[in-house]
């Protein structure tokens, strides 16, 4: 799977990451574009958080299983963990493709996530795993917060 990465910081500090299967990927920092008057914002050593959006092909849902236990082992070597996933069963108001799964996970910092994601045992286990499963994928980054998942209304899950 060939990824671009774009990223935009805003003043909140929210962060949007868009994947797909078409292009190449390159390192995050390198697509930083900083939308706060252009000044360079300290980013390293504050905690991330990602929220990802994945659209599993039909029929690739196990090979998806393996990449999650395979990778996740290697993000929890960086002190990152899937923190939750959800499998949303409609879209409360919009119009795009309902994901498969959504995906919530912390990294200590920036440069960690860039030193996971260039991981080459990982690499080849996105390669493997991932890229034949997923149809798309988009991710989300922001500054960890004081946020806590609770059950919203309507949530049965």
């Amino acid at each position: 799977m060939k990824l671009t990465v774009h990223i935009w910081f805003a003043t909140l500090g929210l962060a949007f990451l868009s994947c797909n299967e078409q292009k190449k990927s390159e390192s995050i920092e390198e697509k930083i574009e900083v939308k706060n008057k252009n000044e360079k914002m300290e980013i390293e050593n504050k905690e991330i958080k990602n929220v990802a959006l994945m659209c599993i092909k039909e029929g690739e849902e196990e090979r998806f299983e393996e990449y999650k236990r395979k990778g996740g082992a290697i993000l929890e070597k960086y002190g990152g963990k899937i923190e939750r996933i959800v499998e949303p069963k409609m879209l409360a108001k919009g119009e795009m493709e309902l994901p498969s799964e959504i995906h919530f996970a912390p990294y200590p910092s920036l440069e960690v996530f860039n030193k996971f994601n260039q991981d080459e045992e990982f690499i080849k286990i996105r390669n493997e795993y991932a890229v034949p499963a997923l149809k798309d994928i988009s991710v989300f980054t922001c500054y960890n917060t004081d946020f806590e998942f609770k059950s919203e209304k309507g949530d049965i899950t």
